[in-house]
């Protein structure tokens, strides 16, 4: 369809510098005009033979007329030059107010680019990550889950934190400790100098010569030192080289806390509901991912 063609499409926009033009010729023109005026003006007196007085005039007194009507003169174009002056400071303050709209039409571009880069960068980055949690996510980090897992439940922390809960529980009764039947992890996080680990144990226990079962959800800290989920996941040869390079990617866009946060276990096992076997990958998934941040970081 052809586009209607209305009066006035064809013109182009106005500059500042085209707008001025019109308004400097009309100062020139009436300066021009005033000066030729008074100049006409002193002629035609000085020689009309009617007011011929100019020859009569004593040199001092002629002195005082071309003084005046110079002095007209240059008051004509003292105002010309204002005039001048203030529409040339008025157009560089419009050159201002354009430039200054522009350099923000430009920061505010600038921004939306990169907000646009930044979250394309994002996006990209989760599907690296998606499939390097995909490639790890084999037996072998199950059993690098289980070994980790196994030595929590085994430390002399865990123990200890067991005996205390149990203490306290059975209040002033002699009571031992036969076996641990199982542990659950249900939380593990990382603080600046330790793993936080949350438990839920099932114990057979000897109270005053009387066998009984108990279970129970205690908290247990276990120093970084004494226990290291980099050196189990090399021991059980789960393929990490790839997996730090895209941690190191993701320290780099600044998403250390998104990694940290991130369910592993939903992409490892995606068919899997929340299972005992999720539940262990992802407690040790955490420790994994929080000591491979640490050691780039330092």
């Amino acid at each position: 369809m052809n586009k209607l063609h209305l009066p006035g499409d064809d013109k182009k926009p106005v500059t500042t510098e085209q707008s001025a033009k019109p308004n400097e010729q009309t100062v020139l023109l009436w300066s021009s005009s005033l000066s030729a005026f008074l100049v006409i003006s002193a002629i035609v007196i000085g020689l009309n033979g009617r007011y011929n007085w100019f020859p009569f005039l004593k040199p001092n007194e002629v002195g005082d007329f071309l003084a005046g009507f110079a002095g007209a003169l240059a008051f004509i174009w003292i105002i010309a030059a204002i005039l001048l002056q203030r529409e040339e400071l008025q157009l560089q303050r419009q050159e201002l107010t354009l430039t200054r709209a522009e350099t923000h039409r430009l920061a505010d571009e600038a921004e939306r680019q990169a907000l646009a880069l930044q979250a394309s960068a994002r996006t990209y980055f989760i599907q690296r990550w998606e499939n390097a949690l995909k490639v790890i996510g084999d037996i072998r980090i199950e059993n690098a889950a289980d070994a980790f897992l196994e030595e929590v439940y085994s430390h002399e922390h865990t123990k200890n934190s067991a005996k205390e809960l149990f203490k306290r529980r059975l209040s002033r009764k002699e009571f031992s400790i036969l076996s641990f039947e199982r542990y659950d992890i249900t939380r593990l996080y990382l603080e600046e100098k330790d793993f936080n680990v949350k438990l839920h144990c099932h114990a057979n226990l000897d109270v005053e010569s009387v066998k009984e079962a108990y279970s129970a959800t205690f908290e247990v800290n276990i120093p970084f030192v004494e226990l290291s989920a980099t050196e189990i996941a090399n021991g059980q040869n789960v393929p990490l080289s790839n997996f730090k390079a895209v941690i190191h990617e993701g320290r780099d866009l600044g998403l250390q806390a998104m990694m940290r946060d991130y369910d592993a276990s939903s992409i490892i096992y995606p068919m899997e509901d929340s299972t005992h076997k999720t539940r262990r990958v992802r407690g040790f998934m955490t420790a994994l991912i929080d000591e491979l941040l640490k050691d780039i970081e330092n």
